[in-house]
């Protein structure tokens, strides 16, 4: 009686304990895979916050965005990495959609949403967000074309399409990356009826996409860099000014054209030393869009991979993208310095050609999007936890717009979810060694009650 009793009291413990295990596990369940999207602000918006998209993230070609306020890639989501991987952001939510290893795109240099974050332009094409439809831009003449910007109003996408042959570099040869590009053009692509204008053949002696070419506010003016010299055209590609800037030297990104359209911003890097894992000092400057003389303040940010402006705050200061390095020992024991100096050892391949480790986000372990301010820190807008985005563009209204939300990233991240599922075979281990001890308590106490019964019985 009083043994049947003591086995009820534990099986009723057991019971409860499992029912308790249940229950943190419909709460994790519902934090881990609830939805992000409910915060929704009425105009576009920035999140402070991005992380890795979720597991169960829909594929924004079976499941649209609709708009998106930032797309980005990363290089660590998975189990097998997610080099090829995007994903985007809502404009004005935290919805979340990835492009999975599908264009060949890294965000921000070769993937750049259109400023009202409807479509993304990719390696030879544009992805539309709201439809997921794909528009193909056959590279005509060329190997691929990569995007470079967009006109304000969404209407002109500037490309350039590259020629690159079959080569392999030979046993002597010693250089970091090579990517032996033997021809680039740039063109003018009107995206309501596919037209294209051919703008001109780009020296490539030192070329890099992300840092070739910027429309300007009112769209009347295409700003791009061939070699040490930058051009300024129509869309139609009539020519309006050139002039030469420093080796090294180049323009800032698709934001690159200050907000009243007189100037440009370019930036070029020279080493720190200023006690920086990443010994990289990068320089934004303006220029006069007319004549390249120097103007304005000069704005300077330490110890990243690169910079690139997204575009201006309402008071003129620069929002940029960093490429943020990580520590020592994240760090390649023999990486170079990145730079735009086409003599630098990172990259001269056989044909010359300079290409940034930056493309292929070489120790880059994260980014931000800051303000930059001409004295003092920045201020952050946009910040990344791990693993998330290592490179990002954001759409120019939501740079315009200047409004931000908190950003909540996905909780059931390839990482989380790994992490959930180690803790929930420690819990079953756990709750099948709980089991094995009551049994073998529940054994031991009938063998005594056994054993003492049976010395009752022969006394």
């Amino acid at each position: 009686m009083v043994g049947n009793r003591w086995w009820r009291i534990w099986r009723t413990r057991w019971v409860a304990g499992g029912l308790a295990l249940l229950a943190v596990a419909t709460i994790g369940s519902f934090v881990l895979f609830g939805s992000t999207d409910a915060a929704v602000t009425a105009s576009p918006s920035l999140p402070r916050r991005l992380g890795a998209p979720s597991v169960y993230t829909p594929d924004a070609r079976h499941t649209p965005i609709g708009a998106a306020s930032v797309v980005f890639t990363g290089g660590a989501w998975g189990l097998d990495g997610s080099e090829f991987d995007i994903a985007l952001t809502g404009l004005r939510n935290d919805a979340y959609r990835t492009l999975p290893e599908s264009f060949n795109s890294t965000a921000g240099i070769t993937a750049i949403l259109s400023p009202n974050g409807t479509q993304l332009a990719v390696e030879n094409g544009i992805v539309n967000l709201a439809t997921g439809t794909t528009t193909r831009l056959p590279p005509d003449g060329g190997d691929y074309r990569h995007p470079e910007a967009w006109s304000l109003d969404g209407r002109y996408l500037a490309t350039v399409t590259y020629t690159q042959p079959d080569f392999e570099a030979p046993e002597t040869f010693r250089g970091a990356w090579t990517s032996p590009v033997t021809h680039a053009v740039l063109s003018v692509v009107d995206t309501s009826d596919g037209h294209e204008t051919t703008i001109a053949d780009v020296d490539m002696t030192a070329n890099f996409d992300g840092w070739l070419a910027a429309f300007s506010p009112d769209g009347t003016k295409l700003a791009y860099q061939s070699g040490n010299r930058i051009v300024v055209v129509t869309p139609a590609g009539a020519p309006i000014a050139a002039f030469a800037v420093p080796a090294g030297t180049r323009i800032a990104g698709k934001g690159a054209w200050t907000r009243d359209g007189s100037a440009l911003a370019v930036v070029a890097e020279r080493p720190c030393g200023c006690g920086r894992t990443y010994d990289a000092r990068w320089t934004l400057t303006t220029i006069d869009a007319s004549t390249g003389a120097t103007m304005g303040t000069a704005y300077i940010v330490d110890g990243v991979v690169a910079i690139r402006v997204l575009g201006w705050t309402h008071t003129g200061r620069p929002v940029v993208a960093t490429y943020d390095a990580g520590t020592a020992g994240d760090l390649d024991p023999s990486y170079q310095i990145v730079d735009f100096r086409p003599h630098s050892d990172a990259g001269i391949d056989q044909t010359g050609l300079y290409m940034s480790g930056v493309e292929n986000l070489d120790n880059v372990f994260g980014t931000r999007v800051l303000v930059l301010a001409a004295a003092g820190p920045p201020q952050v807008l946009l910040a990344s936890s791990s693993p998330g985005a290592e490179s990002v563009d954001v759409a120019d209204d939501v740079i315009a717009g200047s409004l931000s939300r908190a950003g909540h990233p996905p909780l059931a991240t390839f990482d989380h979810v790994a992490e959930g599922a180690a803790c929930a075979v420690a819990a079953v281990l756990f709750a099948g060694l709980v089991a094995a001890i009551i049994v073998l308590v529940q054994r031991l106490h009938r063998s005594r009650r056994h054993r003492r019964t049976g010395l009752a019985s022969g006394s």
